[in-house]
């Protein structure tokens, strides 16, 4: 029962190290409750459950595990743990997860890949025959070694490509996903996969981005709270009703969880703003 005021509540791996056999239970941090895998790190024959991932954002995860490197993870059991994304665990493409046992050689296995909830598996890459790269449960003779790797996805909307696990940590399941994603809930004049862009929460109306604006001298400055995840782009227009008149004046500048100030040099020449918000 450890609690980390940074990342890493129960081990943090900064670059190397190997776990084995450890029991890592009700630890908090703000990334990787349990375990943090900063670039390079091995958990084998361990039990991860009841840990926190603390940071708030809706593009936080790792509650169990996180891994931003070339994390293994072996005979690992995750479970039973909370974090706003990816409660369990968050890895970085990179991280190798794999079970080991030991079956008779020239005999048979049998492999089932389990996605998490809402979301899909993907295929099988490695040391697997190309006509079966999409079957699971996968059966394969062992008359070699062979290492082979599940790939998983995301289930999103196909309207607004917005990701079923983000709407349902919002209790967005009544209707059809496609439907949850269209709907403002909150009424708070932004629908909900409009509300993920923005990082704010759908069901609150209290909850949203707003922008101020100010003047100094000739300058304008625009402040906001910016998320990391996004990148703003400040746009100013002397016609704001007009289609086509707004222009890019501070292009794609990264979040950083704070207040974030852009700036307009000759803020005179423009008679509105606003703040485009992307993915990176």
């Amino acid at each position: 029962s450890n609690t980390a005021v940074g990342n890493g509540g129960g081990l943090y791996f900064l670059g190397g190290g190997e776990a084995r056999n450890c029991l890592i239970v009700s630890n908090s941090a703000l990334y990787g409750g349990g375990a943090y895998i900063n670039a390079d790190g091995t958990l084998q024959n361990c039990t991860v459950v009841d840990n926190r991932a603390t940071k708030g954002g809706g593009s936080i995860g790792g509650g169990g595990i996180w891994s931003g490197g070339n994390g293994t993870l072996c005979n690992v059991i995750i479970w039973s743990n909370y974090a706003r994304n990816g409660a369990d665990y968050d890895l970085a493409p990179a991280t190798a997860v794999r079970c080991d046992t030991t079956p008779a050689f020239g005999g048979s296995v049998t492999v089932t890949a389990v996605p998490d909830a809402y979301n899909h598996f993907a295929g099988w890459s490695g040391e697997v025959p190309g006509a079966d790269t999409n079957n699971n449960p996968l059966t394969l003779v062992l008359d070699r070694a062979c290492e082979i790797t599940a790939a998983f996805g995301e289930n999103r909307t196909t309207n607004t490509d917005t990701p079923e696990w983000w709407l349902a940590l919002y209790g967005l399941t009544n209707d059809p996903f496609e439907v949850e994603a269209v709907c403002d809930t909150d009424e708070d004049g932004l629908c909900a996969w409009e509300e993920r862009v923005a990082d704010t929460d759908p069901t609150n109306r209290f909850s949203t981005f707003e922008i101020e604006i100010l003047l100094r001298g000739s300058e304008q400055f625009v402040t906001f709270s910016s998320s990391t995840g996004r990148v703003y782009t400040l746009q100013g227009t002397t016609a704001p009703l007009q289609p086509g008149s707004w222009v890019n004046l501070d292009i794609r500048i990264p979040g950083t969880n704070t207040l974030t100030t852009l700036s307009d040099p000759g803020g005179s020449a423009w008679g509105a703003y606003r703040i485009q918000v992307e993915f990176p």
